[in-house]
């Protein structure tokens, strides 16, 4: 399954909807990730914790891309 999570763009919304750690729960069940540039930085998380994880994030301009895959 391909699992993907972009930015929150609402006001004053700080959720995001996948952590490193859910990163690594879906990856060790065979599921490729995706994650927008910046997609917890409201959470207090920046991309090289995602990175980390082996998920390069995305730039905003590929966010259809993204969509694409069912977001």
């Amino acid at each position: 399954m391909i699992i993907g999570a972009p930015k929150e763009i609402l006001n004053n919304e700080n959720r995001v909807g996948i952590t490193p750690a859910g990163v690594t729960a879906f990856k060790s069940n065979g599921h490729e990730v995706f994650v927008e540039t910046n997609v917890g930085l409201g959470s207090g998380l920046i991309d090289q914790e995602y990175i980390l994880m082996q998920v390069q994030p995305l730039f905003q301009q590929k966010r259809s891309m993204v969509c694409r895959y069912g977001i």
